[in-house]
C-alpha cells in the first residue's frame, strides 16, 4: 500500500473563525502553572479535564498495572472492553506539558476509544517533570511499551496489532517512540496517531507567533514547560526531544501516521510541517486541521461536536490498522 499518494490534507470548520464555545472556555481563565505548587497545578488540570470531558462511558474494566524493569516502576491504566479474547492494543500517552498531566486524568477518552475500536487502551504514567526530566519520560514510555508486548499473554494483548497515540506533549513522546522504532529500539507499531503534537522545541513558526497569547497555550506556558522538561538547553535540538527534526530517511521508515491540529493552536504549523515531511516519505495517513478549535479541544466531549469528530477520525484509522 502506497500511503502518501492517497493521504489527505483536510480542514474541518471555518478558517479564522473561533468557535464560540472555545471562546467561552478561554474566557474562563486559569492560573498560570508557575503561580501554584506542582500538586495544585496538577489538581487544577485534572479538574479542568473532568469538567469538559463528561461522564466515563460504561466499560468492562479499568485497572492499573505496573511495568517494572531494573527497579523502575511505571503505572499503566488499562481500559478493557471485554475479557473473552485477546485484543489489539492502543498505547495512549497523555499531554499536560510533560508537567501537569497524569495518566488517569483521561478515563472518558480512553474508555471511548477502547469501546469503539474493541481494543485495550493502555494509558502510560510516565514520570513527570521537573522531577523526571528528558529523556526519562521517554524512557518510561519505552519501558512500558516493551513490557506490554513482553507480558502480552496474561494481559490478553494481540502482540502484532499495536498502535500508539497521544496529545500535545504525549504526541511528542509518541513521535519519539516512532523514531526509536525506526532505529530498531522497539518494535514498530502499526500506526501512530498524533493530536496537536509539539514537534520542535525550538520552532519559530507563524502560528507560534500569531497565537502566542490568549488562546489557551501561551508562548510563556510553552517556555515554562520546556524548561521543566529539558535539563540542558542543548537537548532541545535532539531528535528525541524534537522529533519533527527527523531526517527524510527516518520519515521513510516511520509508521503510518494520522496528525490532527487545531486552527487556533500555536503548535499548528510545526504539526503541518511534520505532516508534509511524512507525506513526502509516503507515511502520512491524513492531516486534519479542526479550524475553529484551540489547543486541548480533543477531550471536550460534552461541549464540542468537533471533539467527537476528531476522536471518531482516530477510531476509524485504529480500526483499519490494528483490528
Amino acid at each position: 500500500m502506497t500511503i502518501g499518494s492517497s493521504a489527505k490534507f483536510q480542514s474541518v470548520g471555518k478558517h479564522n473563525s473561533l468557535h464560540p464555545t472555545c471562546r467561552a472556555l478561554l474566557d474562563n481563565s486559569y492560573p498560570d502553572p508557575w503561580e501554584m505548587s506542582l500538586v495544585e497545578a496538577r489538581r487544577e488540570f485534572q479538574r479542568h479535564k473532568r469538567d469538559i470531558s463528561g461522564p466515563i462511558p460504561s466499560i468492562r474494566s479499568i485497572e492499573t498495572v505496573h511495568a517494572e524493569i531494573n527497579q523502575r516502576q511505571v503505572p499503566i491504566t488499562l481500559y478493557r472492553p471485554r475479557v473473552d479474547k485477546a485484543l489489539p492494543l492502543a498505547i495512549y500517552i497523555h499531554g499536560g506539558g510533560f508537567v501537569i498531566g497524569e495518566h488517569d486524568f483521561y478515563h472518558a477518552q480512553c474508555a471511548r476509544v477502547a469501546n469503539a475500536v474493541d481494543c485495550i487502551v493502555a494509558s502510560v504514567g510516565y514520570g513527570l517533570s521537573p522531577e523526571h526530566r528528558f529523556p526519562q519520560p521517554l524512557e518510561d514510555c519505552r519501558l512500558a511499551y516493551n513490557w506490554l508486548l513482553k507480558e502480552h499473554e496474561w494481559l490478553g494483548i494481540k502482540v502484532d496489532n499495536v498502535a500508539i497515540y497521544g496529545d500535545s506533549a504525549g504526541a511528542n513522546l509518541a513521535a519519539a517512540l516512532g523514531v526509536l522504532a525506526t532505529q530498531g529500539v522497539i518494535p514498530a507499531p502499526q500506526m501512530i496517531w498524533m493530536i496537536y503534537p509539539v514537534t520542535d522545541m525550538l520552532a519559530r513558526t507563524e502560528s507560534r507567533e500569531k497565537y502566542s497569547k490568549g488562546f489557551g497555550l501561551d508562548e510563556s506556558h510553552m517556555r515554562w514547560y520546556r524548561d521543566q522538561y529539558l535539563a540542558d538547553s542543548a537537548d532541545a535540538a535532539k531528535i528525541l526531544a524534537s522529533p519533527g527534526r527527523m531526517s527524510g530517511s527516518t520519515a521513510a521508515a516511520f509508521s503510518p501516521t494520522l496528525i490532527q491540529t487545531a486552527g487556533f493552536d500555536p503548535l499548528k504549523d510545526e504539526a503541518r510541517e511534520l505532516a508534509e515531511l511524512l507525506y513526502k516519505a509516503e507515511q502520512l495517513l491524513s492531516y486534519t486541521c479542526y479550524e475553529e478549535m484551540t489547543h486541548g479541544f480533543i477531550n471536550a466531549f460534552d461541549l464540542l461536536t468537533e471533539s467527537q469528530m476528531a476522536i471518531d477520525e482516530g477510531i476509524r484509522w485504529l480500526r483499519k490498522y490494528i483490528t
